[in-house]
């Protein structure tokens, strides 16, 4: 939290040396196996979407 409120701020587009923030809350059963151990096929079902969404994002941050 601390590193987001000095490095980020609440908006969809860049404001001076600030950028929008993201803040990532998934729920670890997406991910994770019941014994808390990685689910290596569940990550690589979700990596495809988390790089998308990060692509969008630089995109919109780096047109202003």
């Amino acid at each position: 939290g601390h590193v987001c409120g000095k490095h980020s701020i609440n908006s969809t587009n860049r404001v001076g040396n600030k950028v929008p923030a993201i803040l990532q809350e998934t729920n670890h059963n997406l991910y994770m196996n019941s014994n808390m151990t990685p689910n290596l096929e569940a990550i690589n079902t979700l990596r495809p979407a988390f790089a998308e969404a990060l692509y969008e994002m630089m995109k919109r941050v780096h047109q202003t």
